[in-house]
C-alpha cells in the first residue's frame, strides 16, 4: 500500500465515522414511526361531547388521537438521507457529502495502487 493509498483509507475511514455519527447523533434513521390522524373526522367527533374549558378539550383531543389515530412506520435507506419533521423535512447534508466522499476514497484507493 502506497502513501495515496493509505491517505485515502485514513479520509475514507473519517467519512464512515462522520456519516455514522449523522446517523445515530442527529436522528437520521432509517425507521421513522408516527401517528397518522387524517382519517378521523374532528367535526363529528367534537360535536358529540361538550367542554367546559379549553384544558379539557385538549386532553380529550389527545386521548382521541391514540384511540382512533393509526400508529404507521416507514422504512427505507432514504429516510437517512431525508427526515420528515412536524415542521417540514431535515436533509442530511452532512451524510451525503461523507457517502460521495467515500466513494471517491475507494475510487482512488484502487486508482491509485502499485502495478
Amino acid at each position: 500500500m502506497n502513501d495515496k493509498q493509505k491517505l485515502l483509507v485514513m479520509v475514507g475511514t473519517g467519512s464512515l465515522l462522520v456519516f455514522l455519527i449523522t446517523i445515530f447523533g442527529l436522528g437520521f434513521s432509517p425507521i421513522h414511526r408516527w401517528l397518522d390522524t387524517s382519517e378521523i373526522n374532528w367535526e363529528y367527533e367534537k360535536s358529540n361531547v361538550d367542554f367546559d374549558n379549553e384544558k379539557e378539550w385538549y386532553k380529550w383531543a389527545e386521548d382521541l388521537k391514540y384511540e382512533k389515530g393509526t400508529h404507521r412506520t416507514k422504512i427505507g435507506l432514504p429516510l437517512l438521507f431525508n427526515k420528515p419533521t412536524k415542521e417540514g423535512e431535515r436533509t442530511n447534508w452532512l451524510g451525503i457529502i461523507s457517502c460521495f466522499n467515500m466513494a471517491f476514497c475507494l475510487t482512488g484507493f484502487f486508482l491509485f495502487k502499485d502495478k
